[in-house]
C-alpha cells in the first residue's frame, strides 16, 4: 500500500452530536444528530468507543457533545439507526 494512504486512513476527524427535540417530537421517540464528514445523520443510539468533551456553543445547539475518531459506522436497527463511534 502507498505510504500517503496509510496516513490518510490513520487521521482522526472530528465528529458532534446532539439531542435533536424537534425531530424527537416529530418521531415520537428520540432522536440524536451525529455531525460526521459534513453531514448530518439522525440516529436513535449511539454508542462511543473514543474520549467526547462537552462543549458550549452561543447558538443552537446549546450544549454538543464532541470528538475525535477513525470512523463513523451507521447500522440500521428496528425503528430507526444505530451510530458506533470508533
Amino acid at each position: 500500500m502507498m505510504w500517503w494512504l496509510l496516513e490518510m486512513k490513520s487521521k482522526k476527524k472530528r465528529f458532534w452530536y446532539h439531542y435533536n427535540k424537534p425531530a424527537s417530537k416529530n418521531a415520537g421517540r428520540n432522536v440524536i444528530t451525529v455531525h460526521w464528514e459534513g453531514r448530518c445523520y439522525p440516529v436513535n443510539k449511539v454508542i462511543c468507543n473514543v474520549p467526547t468533551e462537552s462543549h458550549d456553543q452561543k447558538r443552537q445547539p446549546y450544549c454538543i457533545i464532541r470528538g475525535w475518531c477513525m470512523d463513523v459506522n451507521f447500522i440500521p436497527i428496528e425503528n430507526g439507526a444505530l451510530a458506533e463511534i470508533i
